[in-house]
């Protein structure tokens, strides 16, 4: 805890500490990642992977408009065609 200094009357009516800034990133997949099904493996045992740093965070992850899982943990998906 740091103490700060006001003049008379210039003081803040609320203190409030700044949220921190996180540099949030997508892990994998990483950019220009190509994904094909592949036919000889069945399509529920076919999974890509998504990951996000920092892990722990509260942010979505959102394929196709639809919320996919939170970013904050790995995320496995089932790849479609299309």
């Amino acid at each position: 805890m740091c103490n700060e200094w006001f003049i008379r009357g210039t003081e803040t009516a609320v203190v409030r500490e700044a949220e921190a800034q996180t540099n949030f990133r997508i892990v994998y997949p990483a950019p220009e990642t190509v994904i094909a099904l592949d036919p000889d493996i069945p399509l529920e045992q076919q999974k890509v992977f998504f990951e996000a740093a920092p892990e722990g965070n509260t942010l979505q992850w959102s394929l196709d408009g639809q919320p996919a899982g939170l970013a904050g943990a790995v995320l496995l998906w089932t790849p479609q065609s299309g």
